[in-house]
């Protein structure tokens, strides 16, 4: 399943980079994330490796974080594995003008055991 996503920012792309590359700002964007803990690499770059976890509702999600790239201040890139998936994400950052910036999160997701079956039926979800 792939999807993309964008919205556009009323800062300039030095700025969005900034608040977007601060882990304490993930738990304003991400408002079911309890728990970021970094368990191997230098945090931020590529081969990084951290622990993710989510409570939706009641069911706690984990999942693992590794960063494939890093383009100051114009690309991010990773994948997040948990039970039943894997998920890539790029995450863009383009100049509108000097105070607007772009970004477009590109998303795949493999889904494997009965995930493959649930797939029409959480896509909403998931996007959401």
């Amino acid at each position: 399943m792939k999807y993309s996503v964008e919205v556009s920012i009323s800062k300039n792309r030095e700025e969005v980079w900034r608040l977007f590359d601060n882990v304490e700002n993930l738990y304003k964007w991400q408002p079911t994330l309890k728990e970021f803990n970094l368990e191997r690499g230098e945090a931020g770059k590529p081969g990084a490796k951290s622990r993710l976890k989510y409570l939706e509702g009641k069911r706690e999600i984990e999942m693992i974080e590794t960063i494939i790239s890093r383009n100051q201040p114009e690309e991010f890139s990773g994948t997040y594995e948990m039970k039943g998936a894997k998920h890539w994400i790029k995450n863009s950052f383009e100049v509108i003008d000097e105070n607007k910036t772009k970004w477009v999160m590109d998303s795949e997701f493999q889904f494997s055991g009965i995930y493959i079956l649930m797939t029409p039926f959480i896509k909403g979800m998931i996007i959401k």
